[in-house]
């Protein structure tokens, strides 16, 4: 779960950066798209929102993602799933960004 959390934290943070400033950019994918690595600390933090997603799950949910027995509260989902987030190695570090190099081409069509 670690890695997922990881790879979905990642497209989180890929989406939320289109329009907003490019200062925490650790790579540019494309025009007003900037991709940045999370720390441990803003993960976690991004991982306590109360979304959608964590909203539509319903106890039972909660606990087969984490594989608890009985009812899990959203308030112990969301202390399992921040205590999933990791910090990138930089071999992971360094994997991304050869895909942000292949994806560029293909999505500055996209651009505004």
């Amino acid at each position: 779960m670690p890695y997922l959390c990881r790879c979905l934290y990642l497209l989180q943070v890929t989406l939320f950066a289109l329009g907003q400033a490019e200062a925490k950019a650790d790579s540019l994918l494309a025009k007003g798209c900037s991709v940045h690595f999370a720390t441990v600390t803003e993960a976690r933090e991004r991982l306590a929102k109360r979304d959608v997603y964590i909203q539509g799950l319903s106890p039972f949910e909660r606990a087969a993602k984490i594989k608890r027995a009985g009812p899990v509260s959203t308030g112990q989902f969301i202390e399992f799933i921040q205590g999933q987030a990791l910090e990138w190695s930089d071999e992971e570090k360094a994997k991304v960004r050869e895909v942000i190099a292949a994806a560029k081409p293909k999505l500055a069509r996209f651009a505004r």
